[in-house]
């Protein structure tokens, strides 16, 4: 009777052990690339060593401004990395010039041309979702064609 007890007592003990082991907390998923380390991966092309382009980001609500900008046509790239889309907004004088919506699936940048005045250029970008990511940069390019 004493070495049923020994066995059955064993056996309740390795099944707890396994049941514990079963539940035990998931390795953690690894988040996401963010900050610097993302910014300069969506950036990542002909244009990023290039001194005359002016870049930035940040979380949302951040605002970019770029100084000494000459009069003429400009790239705007931008991208964002969240759950919802983003708003980008482009000002001279807190007058706001242009603003644009995107995904923020942080697959890679949407370009669009715009025509700026001389002088001081702030870029912001806003979202619902407020762990969103963005980077924004301009980069002189010819007129559009009509």
């Amino acid at each position: 009777m004493r070495l049923t007890k020994i066995h059955l007592t064993t056996g309740f003990l390795a099944l707890f052990a396994l049941g514990l082991a079963g539940c035990s907390t998931p390795a953690p998923t690894p988040d996401p690339v963010r900050g610097q380390a993302w910014f300069d991966a969506v950036l990542d092309d002909e244009y990023k060593d290039d001194d005359s382009v002016s870049s930035g980001g940040g979380t949302t609500g951040a605002t970019i401004t770029i100084t000494d900008v000459k009069a003429g046509w400009y790239a705007f790239d931008r991208a964002c990395q969240g759950t919802t889309e983003a708003t980008f907004t482009i000002s001279h004088s807190e007058e706001t010039l242009g603003e644009g919506q995107g995904g923020c699936d942080g697959s890679g940048f949407v370009t669009s041309t715009v025509e700026l005045p001389a002088g001081e250029i702030s870029v912001t970008a806003t979202s619902d979702d407020p762990s969103t990511w963005w980077a924004a940069r301009l980069r002189h390019t010819a007129a559009p064609t009509p």
